[in-house]
C-alpha cells in the first residue's frame, strides 16, 4: 500500500502516487523475466502517464484560478 501524507494537496498526492507507481514498475521491470522490449514499452506508458498527469493538473489549476 502506498502512503500519502494527509497534509499534502491533491496535486501532491497524485504526483506522489504516480512517482511511486513508476518506481515500483521500474523495480519490477528490472527482472530477468521481462524482455527489454516489454520493459521499454512499460516505461513509455509511464512516461506518457506522467505527461498526461502534468497536463491534467495544469488544466485543473487554471480552471480553479478562474473561479476565484
Amino acid at each position: 500500500m502506498l502512503n500519502v501524507s494527509t497534509t499534502s494537496t491533491n496535486r501532491e498526492q497524485l504526483e506522489q502516487l504516480c512517482n511511486a507507481t513508476i518506481d515500483n514498475t521500474q523495480d519490477f521491470t528490472d527482472s530477468v523475466y521481462i524482455s527489454i522490449e516489454q520493459r521499454e514499452k512499460v516505461l513509455q506508458y509511464h512516461q506518457k502517464l506522467q505527461e498526461q498527469l502534468t497536463e491534467m493538473m495544469t488544466s485543473i489549476s487554471e480552471v480553479c484560478s478562474l473561479t476565484v
